[in-house]
């Protein structure tokens, strides 16, 4: 029973500091760190290659702009890190004018101010190394079906046989 009611009063503590200690900044890396996760689990795995294809062939550009699309999501990731540090940053300048105002701050005063900018660089890295794991496991799966269109289909491997030539 002890630790069921340790349990719950960790979880309590939790819950507080995600409602008092987390910026606007920590919540939009949250949220684009799971919209890019999500999105990319559902690119990945609605994604076929015969459909992949069938799409390939019926326009000419579609390869192209899934690579573009690609690139679009390299770059948003590559914004996750930078937003955690403009978070840090932001948090520490609060820090430092709530240390500035206290006549004798104490470390606990100190630690209370920095918590939050730190956590802000925690979701920006967390976020962004999973993003960018899961990237590369698109990166390749589309790659690798991109090449086998490009070798497979009828313009583009007769236009790529013209360029050889």
């Amino acid at each position: 029973m002890q630790e069921l009611l340790s349990l719950f009063e960790q979880q309590r503590h939790m819950i507080e500091f995600f409602q008092t200690k987390l910026s606007f900044i920590d919540f939009l890396i949250i949220g684009l760190g799971l919209f890019l996760i999500l999105g990319q689990l559902l690119k990945r795995f609605t994604t076929f290659s015969g459909h992949f294809y069938k799409k390939a062939k019926e326009d000419p550009v579609y390869l192209v702009r899934t690579e573009v699309k690609l690139e679009y999501i390299a770059s948003l990731i590559e914004v996750l890190p930078m937003l955690g540090l403009f978070g840090t940053v932001w948090g520490l300048l609060n820090a430092l004018v709530v240390i500035a105002e206290t006549q004798a701050p104490t470390i606990k005063d100190i630690a209370t101010n920095i918590a939050p900018a730190l956590s802000t660089t925690f979701f920006g890295l967390l976020f962004a190394i999973i993003n960018l794991v899961f990237y590369n496991i698109l990166h390749a799966y589309f790659t690798e079906l991109i090449a086998w269109c490009r070798a497979n289909l009828p313009e583009t491997s007769a236009s790529s046989q013209q360029h050889k030539e």
